[in-house]
């Protein structure tokens, strides 16, 4: 009895290991960014090369990003090489920006609301 308590308690931390890994290795699943009405929620992710990010606008606000930052209340449009093309997030809206297909530091922000960034570290 003693004996198969512990097969089955082996059994089941070794389905738990299994389903855990499973699900940190799905990808693009974890490379979401919540937006409010007037920054990003957070304000880096790092990922790989070749992956997207996934954008999601929990506010009914309209937010435009594109390749650059705010710095001190100003907007500075950079160009870097390998950036994705910006994009337009209506209210309530979920889009994805990518893939990044260059490895390194791009920073993203929404040319309407000071302070709204994200830096982007791709590996």
């Amino acid at each position: 009895m003693k004996k198969l308590c512990v097969i089955l308690l082996l059994c089941s931390l070794f389905s738990i290991l299994i389903v855990a890994c499973g699900e940190q290795s799905s990808g693009d699943s974890t490379n979401t960014v919540h937006t409010n009405d007037i920054i990003f929620l957070q304000d880096q992710i790092t990922i790989k090369k070749g992956e997207s990010i996934t954008v999601i606008n929990d506010a009914a606000t309209l937010h435009v990003i594109a390749n650059g930052t705010w710095k001190d209340g100003i907007q500075e449009t950079l160009k870097e090489p390998g950036a994705p093309a910006g994009l337009t997030l209506q209210g309530n809206e979920t889009k994805v920006i990518g893939p990044f297909n260059t490895s390194g530091v791009f920073h993203l922000y929404c040319t309407i609301h000071p302070n709204m960034n994200l830096t982007v570290t791709v590996q």
